[in-house]
């Protein structure tokens, strides 16, 4: 768990660089301890060329729940000539990366690939949202705000408006009782590429009370629209 101001500091990851005529990209991919880390390449202090990149990453503040959440992240620059070999710079330190040449003919175009996104990172008026439909581990992650849901504590259902993700947020034996449900429109994405969303957040009180359900309206509704991004993320 993390709390107060955070401090950026050297990460980890596996690397990778490849070359096509004059741009070079570098990747580096990996785990992070929590969900919602920022994670970023950026040139070290040298100035040198090549220049050596260094993996950075930014744990996120409040309480997080600790599972290792993957990333992917890249950077590139232009290289008169070609390369064999770059370096990264890491919390494990120096490390040098073999850079694939690509041929610069181009390749047969392929379709890219297309599948419905699994992965929400929303804002409204209550904070931040983040949907994860699976994580490493394989179950559903639901954040909202500094809480934490996962596994059988969501509850997803499809309908015809989306897939309903619901998790119960109080529960009170003989009084009112919160739920909150996201309305997930089916969303289709290219690749790894986000794209923009808005999706239904609903708060609902169900009545009750020692004696039973009271007279009247058994649920109160109270809607809003959250908007962010949504993609898809191998699990």
């Amino acid at each position: 768990m993390h709390a107060g101001k955070q401090r950026a500091t050297l990460g980890r990851g596996k690397y990778s660089a490849s070359q096509s005529e004059d741009k070079v990209v570098v990747f580096a991919e990996g785990e992070a301890p929590t969900p919602n880390y920022k994670v970023w390449l950026q040139y070290g202090p040298e100035r040198i060329f090549p220049p050596i990149l260094e993996l950075w990453w930014l744990a996120p503040t409040g309480m997080q729940l600790q599972v290792m959440t993957p990333f992917r992240v890249h950077a590139s620059f232009t290289a008169p000539m070609k390369l064999e070999e770059i370096t990264v710079r890491d919390a494990e330190g120096s490390h040098k990366i073999k850079v694939e040449q690509i041929a610069t003919e181009p390749p047969p175009v392929e379709e890219p690939h297309r599948a419905l996104a699994n992965f929400f990172q929303l804002k409204d008026e209550g904070g931040a949202i983040t949907f994860t439909q699976a994580n490493i581990a394989g179950q559903p992650l639901l954040s909202v705000g500094d809480r934490h849901f996962y596994g059988d504590q969501i509850k997803i259902e499809s309908t015809k408006l989306g897939d309903v993700v619901s998790v119960v947020t109080s529960a009170v034996i003989d009084g009112d009782s919160t739920s909150l449900s996201l309305v997930l429109p089916p969303t289709l994405v290219e690749g790894h590429e986000p794209v923009d969303v808005e999706v239904l957040v609903i708060e609902s009180t169900h009545r009750s009370t020692i004696a039973g359900p009271p007279l009247g309206q058994g649920i109160v509704y109270k809607p809003r629209v959250a908007k962010g991004a949504a993609s898809f993320m191998i699990s």
